[in-house]
């Protein structure tokens, strides 16, 4: 294979499969670290196919030179260097999207920090209330969403036959946000990831 070729292939292959490596990262670590490293990563996809797409015309360039400019029509692996420089723009717009639309996503985890059971707890923030189901000693629960209005938290349970709430954290619809509540009897300790 002709060095043009091979560098119009790595052009496209390389920073796609950068790209997807890094959002799979995010993906699953939600870092913000990963988040700016994958809009770099990006970025970059999209310039390295305008080199690819010149090496692309040095490869037909030098074919032509040699006088077998139609042996190169004929393989399939010619079609297959655009298009895969030509993906690389909108693999790179599906991932931004997604990642824009995740990272407005308010995720809350609730743990129970004590030795008896929260039987009623309910959670409202913005325009949303959840109506939480019993959670045992150093069981979990988690809840998602993506809140339409401005606002604060309200976590309210049931502590030794008395009612208990306190107020946290603030949503803003499209910014999302991480916390971590652990019910620990009278009080709450909350941390944002």
């Amino acid at each position: 294979m002709n060095l043009s070729k091979r560098i119009a292939y790595a052009c496209a292959l390389v920073p796609m499969l950068l790209s997807i490596a890094v959002f799979l990262v995010w993906l699953t670590s939600r870092s913000q670290m990963f988040l700016a490293i994958g809009l770099v990563t990006i970025l970059i996809a999209n310039l390295l196919p305008l080199l690819g797409g010149m090496a692309l015309v040095n490869y037909v360039r030098l074919a032509r030179q040699r006088g077998d400019q139609k042996s190169i029509w004929r393989q399939w692996s010619f079609y297959l260097v655009p298009i895969l420089l030509l993906a690389n723009t909108p693999l790179g717009l599906a991932m931004v999207s997604f990642a824009m639309h995740r990272n407005a996503e308010i995720l809350v985890t609730i743990t129970n920090r004590m030795a008896h059971p929260v039987d009623d707890h309910s959670l409202t923030g913005g325009d949303v209330k959840f109506e939480l189901p019993p959670l045992g000693p150093d069981e979990s629960v988690t809840r998602s969403f993506y809140p339409e209005a401005d606002g604060s938290f309200e976590y309210r349970w049931q502590a030794r036959d008395s009612e208990q709430s306190e107020t946290f954290g603030y949503i803003t619809p499209g910014l999302g946000g991480n916390w971590k509540v652990d019910v620990q009897g009278d009080e709450i300790r909350v941390q944002e990831r």
